[in-house]
């Protein structure tokens, strides 16, 4: 231990000084004391650090004016250093201000562009708008609470106004009603603004400026219009497709009106006509098969035979006319029997065999094994089966066929279908052979009404069916009816 530094302690602070040494194993401190070999003042540093299992404490000592002058040296520095970062920091701030200007200048001239191209588009879009309002051929209107704000030209064209500034200038909308319509359209109005449930698209009869009614289609939307909403109305006169309309349903009634007095009068005039004509075929045939007594001239047996023939042939076309008229009017009754079409099919073919033999023709059927009965009409089936075969008979040449075949189909449902290898039906009249005395032009002309598969199709969807006919010129027809499955039964029993 440096002797100077104690010697120029008094005594007690001599011995706590070396105490604090030795006592302390690590530290550090500093020590002013009066150097007495030149009465100087010193400051002296120590540390005291480990060594092994020793101490080893270190001192440094120098005058302290020395120890002043480097310390206003350090204070010097540190106050150039401060002053050096303090213009550091300042040319870093202005740097920092300037480059924030500059990004600030370069973010306002982007909003500005930005702003100015928005812009554009919103006049551009504000210039589309309007040339598509102006130049609509719909009328538009802009009302809120019964009073207009905007009206395009078209809507004052079809109301009768010069220009749109006339119709606004009116105010209320209700003057362009017609004054029965006012409560409805305003009730529709205010029920569509309030957000109820109400038609948005509806018709309705508008009056013009000189105080004719028009017909309006209206559709009706919610529009924002300064600052609040407000309803948009685009109308469309519709009067000319209303006057058509009204035409055409009152020329309906008219054709209804007519076909139901047709009706009735083939109706009337068939029972008056069917008392005479059964007298006349109960004589002709009572005198055909001369039970009263011989015929000696056979000329009139001849007649006779004519007469009973065209008495029966023209019954059969009145009962044809008449079940017609009771279809059209709605008045024919199916009567729901259990049929047993195997037995109709068989019976009628049976009934068909002398024409076909007459005409030449071959007569077949197919009846599918444990056929099921039909709830239908039999009269009806009968009647359907015989002006089907005898149509094919009578329009088939001599050595064809004329085949009948009754199956269910893979849906439950049961068909019978008569193919024929005749002359065919013309293209050009295969999709109005079924309506009412329409018959094909060939070159094998038969008497009759053309009311034979009218009334079979008629029958057919009486009772819920459907009939298809296909044919090919020269190579033949085909005829399918088709009976829902709601009216098969149980299968038919077998023999």
């Amino acid at each position: 231990m440096d002797r100077n530094l104690i010697a120029g302690m008094s005594g007690d602070e001599a011995i706590a000084t070396a105490r604090r040494m030795l006592r302390e194993p690590e530290g550090s401190g500093n020590i002013s004391a009066i150097d007495p070999e030149d009465d100087t003042p010193r400051i002296t540093s120590w540390d005291s650090v480990p060594l092994l299992d020793q101490r080893l404490i270190v001192l440094l000592s120098a005058p302290d004016d020395i120890v002043a002058v480097n310390l206003s040296e350090l204070r010097m520095q540190y106050v150039v250093a401060g002053v050096i970062l303090l213009v550091t920091l300042v040319i870093l701030g202005f740097v920092l201000v300037r480059a924030r200007q500059r990004g600030l200048q370069d973010l306002a001239e982007a909003l500005r562009l930005e702003v100015d191209r928005r812009s554009a588009e919103l006049r551009a879009s504000e210039s589309r708008f309007r040339s598509l309002v102006e130049g609509s051929i719909q009328g538009i209107v802009i009302h809120r609470d019964g009073r207009m704000l905007f009206a395009n030209k078209a809507y004052a064209d079809i109301h009768g106004y010069p220009d749109p500034e006339s119709v606004v200038a009116l105010g209320q909308l209700e003057l362009m009603i017609a004054p029965d319509e006012r409560e409805r359209v305003t009730g529709f109005n205010q029920a569509h603004l309030a957000g109820s449930t109400t038609p948005s698209r509806y018709e309705f009869r508008g009056l013009k400026s000189d105080g004719h009614e028009i017909w309006l289609e209206n559709r009706v939307s919610i529009v924002d219009w300064e600052g609040g909403h407000a309803l948009q109305s685009i109308v469309v006169d519709i009067t000319e497709r209303k006057r058509a309309e009204q035409e055409l349903v009152s020329a309906n009634l008219k054709l209804e009106h007519a076909n139901q007095a047709k009706s009735e009068f083939l109706s009337r005039m068939s029972h008056e006509l069917r008392t005479p004509l059964n007298a006349i075929i109960g004589f002709s045939e009572t005198m055909k098969t001369e039970i009263l007594g011989p015929i000696q001239n056979d000329r009139y047996k001849e007649y006779v035979s004519n007469i009973h023939f065209s008495g029966s042939h023209l019954l059969t076309l009145i009962n044809d006319v008449l079940d017609v008229a009771k279809i059209e009017q709605g008045e024919f009754r199916l009567s729901d029997d259990v049929v047993e079409v195997a037995e109709i099919v068989g019976a009628t073919v049976r009934l068909m065999e002398p024409m076909a033999e007459r005409g030449e023709v071959r007569l077949t059927a197919d009846i599918a094994q444990g056929l099921p009965n039909l709830r239908a009409d039999r009269r009806s089936v009968r009647q359907m089966l015989f002006n089907l075969l005898s149509n094919s008979v009578k329009f088939t040449e001599p050595g064809g066929e004329v085949a009948t075949r009754v199956f269910m189909n893979p849906q439950g449902e049961l068909v019978i279908q008569v193919a024929d290898t005749g002359i065919g039906i013309p293209p050009e009249i295969l999709g109005r052979i079924t309506d009412p005395f329409v018959q094909a032009k060939t070159s094998k002309q038969h008497q009759g009404s053309g009311l034979g598969l009218a009334i079979v199709k008629a029958l057919v969807e009486l009772h819920g069916g459907s009939m298809t006919i296909e044919s090919e010129l020269g190579k033949g027809t085909v005829v399918t009816g088709v009976f829902p499955r709601s009216r098969v039964l149980a299968p038919a029993r077998q023999g």
